[in-house]
């Protein structure tokens, strides 16, 4: 399948800080339909059938993590998702592994110099680290 272009609809506010919903919150969040605008019709899409998400990156967004791997995530479809994986968890928490295994997050980010990659730990087959 190709990747579509979509308008998702992120709440003015955020349940975690002042201010508005992040695009990580919104994926991670407890709902398992998203509202989307995909082409002039509006949709809701199963969370779980999305493999990853493109956004660009806003001004002032925070550009390095204290932590990061620079890897290649291969998609079970076979695509590469090349970027910086942020590892910002607490000490003994921070392997590429312990991120991967966090169940309370369903997406990862992986961020390179002009946009972010949100995706999908169900549909990646293997992490190469560069």
């Amino acid at each position: 399948a190709q990747p579509m272009v979509t308008v998702i609809y992120l709440s003015p506010y955020s349940h975690r800080h002042e201010g508005f919903e992040t695009v990580e919150e919104f994926l991670n969040g407890p709902r398992a339909f998203f509202p989307m605008n995909m082409g002039g019709v509006s949709k809701l899409v199963n969370r779980d059938q999305i493999l990853w998400l493109r956004s660009p990156r806003y001004p002032g967004e925070l550009t390095y993590a204290a932590a990061e791997a620079d890897v290649i995530l291969e998609m079970v479809d076979g695509m590469r998702v090349e970027g910086m994986f942020e590892l910002a968890r607490p000490v003994g928490q921070a392997r590429i592994s312990d991120v991967l295994n966090h169940d309370h997050e369903l997406f990862v980010c992986l961020r390179d110099r002009d946009e972010n990659y949100y995706v999908n730990k169900r549909f990646i087959r293997q992490v190469i680290l560069r």
